[in-house]
């Protein structure tokens, strides 16, 4: 991140009417746990699949897209979300001193998905949580729904304190849908995001708008994870969340397991 933000410093140096857009997961923040790292997505599937299927067999005619939401916001709502690097805090404060305004662009869904009411506030919670906070950069004080609903489970695209929600639509879809509902238009953006495809889709829409565009692909939650997958201990923690209905973290999994 620092050399993003270095970067960044030489951009805003050259042009003052500059847009700065951050993904969230694994650009902001990322689980503390080791099981819930993206990484290990595919140690954590056959786990979380397991719970759905079991509830599945208590319930006539099971949603199993509901059911496995169920289980992913019982996670989400308990799990610890940490910051990827604490660089990202100066960097918004540079952003912030700067007037360079700046967003979060997620493709996390809106409304009641599981035990969450409503998902965008959970994010705005989670973010606020770490010392982040968007909602300064525009004076839009309440939720601004950009689309239909794709499907009910996914929710709105929606604009909410700071956040873009794009509910599972293209980023740079959803992104230009806000802007030209602000009727705000960037000579420049920024983006930074750990998936390609989501740099393509934003820089597709700045090529048809003219705007000049600077995508940085940032990989560092992935990088910075040196402990390895403890299975044991995983599956422990599925378990109790399952037989407790409580989400232990690696430390709390790890006194327990040695009783």
């Amino acid at each position: 991140m620092s050399e993003i933000f270095n970067n960044i410093k030489q951009l805003h140096a050259q042009e003052d009417n500059m847009l700065v857009v951050f993904d969230v997961d694994d650009v902001i923040t990322t689980p503390k746990d080791i099981i819930l790292q993206s990484q290990n997505r595919k140690s954590s599937a056959p786990l979380i699949q397991a719970i759905v299927d079991r509830r599945a067999e208590e319930i006539e005619n099971p949603n199993r897209e509901a059911l496995f939401w169920d289980v992913i916001t019982e996670i989400i709502t308990q799990a610890e979300r940490v910051l990827v690097e604490e660089t990202i805090l100066d960097l918004k404060q540079y952003l912030d001193e700067s007037n360079i305004p700046s967003i979060a662009l997620t493709n996390c869904r809106t409304g009641k998905i599981g035990v969450i009411e409503a998902l965008e506030e959970w994010r705005l919670e989670e973010l606020n949580g770490v010392g982040i906070d968007f909602s300064s950069s525009f004076d839009l004080s309440e939720k601004i729904e950009l689309d239909d609903p794709i499907a009910p489970l996914r929710g709105f695209p929606m604009y909410y304190s700071g956040i873009i929600c794009t509910a599972d639509y293209p980023k740079g879809v959803i992104l230009a849908k806000f802007l030209e509902f602000i009727d705000y238009h960037p000579k420049r953006i920024v983006f930074i995001d750990d998936k390609e495809k989501n740099l393509l889709s934003v820089k597709k829409y700045c090529e048809s708008k003219g705007i000049e565009f600077y995508g940085f692909l940032y990989t560092a939650a992935e990088k910075q994870c040196l402990e390895p997958l403890n299975q044991e201990r995983a599956v422990f923690q599925f378990k109790y969340l399952e037989s407790e209905g409580i989400w232990l973290g690696d430390v709390e999994a790890d006194i327990k397991i040695a009783l």
